[in-house]
């Protein structure tokens, strides 16, 4: 089995989130990530026990609070790489490219010509109504093939040990508090990340328990040798 990283032998990985494949400015602490399971808990009247079914594994909402500094000395300054890092989180509710536009048919555009003319024979007072009519119609015709931000958002793919141990992956943003000086020349800056996490059918009801994954004895082997040393032992002639 891989070994899991540790905050001693892995102080790096546990310092920042790496985020849309960026890691963050400063030193992050997280809270808040953790994974509930909703059950939905059924009790019958002259029973013990209760109908347990699984009901839902939400996504969650989760803090990362960042500490920012600038040190010449060792070369940091957190706070000059904080706004591109703030766009990227920006990044996951901000409306995509445009959509390509179209244009009126030529069909369409000589039977308003020939409306238009039409409208010569009317009275004044008519023919300009039905030449504000056909200007809406126009107009309205118009918007709807013009061009359109996209209403597509896309999360990002987020790690850190202690996000990916409870499948914490993808996130949106939620929110990004206010700076908080710290008067030596620090900052906290609080954000709020929504995890991103597709639904998936489940349910069902657990068929009962066990003690381990596997469905033989992890320890089989080793009883089995001490069974044989112990027969030896006891057919051993002792003087």
């Amino acid at each position: 089995m891989a070994r899991e990283p540790n905050p001693i032998d892995d102080e790096e990985l546990f310092n920042a989130i790496v985020l849309g494949g960026v890691r963050s400015p400063g030193k992050v602490t997280l809270s808040g990530h953790d994974r509930k399971v909703g059950w939905d808990v059924k009790s019958a009247a002259g029973q013990n026990g209760s109908q347990v079914t699984l009901k839902e594994i939400p996504a969650i909402e989760f803090t990362a609070t960042f500490y920012l500094v600038r040190d010449e000395a060792q070369g940091i300054d957190d706070f000059a790489a904080w706004p591109a890092f703030r766009d990227l989180i920006n990044s996951t509710v901000t409306p995509g490219k445009m959509t390509p536009g179209g244009s009126l048919s030529p069909a369409y555009l000589a039977d308003v010509n020939a409306q238009r003319d039409r409208a010569d024979a009317l009275a004044p007072a008519e023919k300009a109504a039905r030449l504000r009519d056909l200007s809406a119609q126009v107009a309205a015709a118009q918007a709807a093939v013009a061009p359109k931000p996209s209403a597509n958002f896309h999360a990002l793919d987020i790690y850190h040990p202690d996000l990916a141990s409870n499948d914490i992956k993808s996130v949106l943003k939620a929110l990004i508090g206010g700076t908080v000086h710290d008067g030596k020349g620090g900052q906290t800056i609080t954000v709020k990340f929504q995890e991103y996490r597709p639904p998936v059918s489940i349910g069902g009801s657990p068929s009962g328990s066990r003690t381990s994954q596997s469905t033989t004895d992890p320890n089989a082997e080793a009883n089995a040798e001490i069974a044989r040393l112990t027969a030896q032992y006891q057919a051993t002639p002792w003087q």
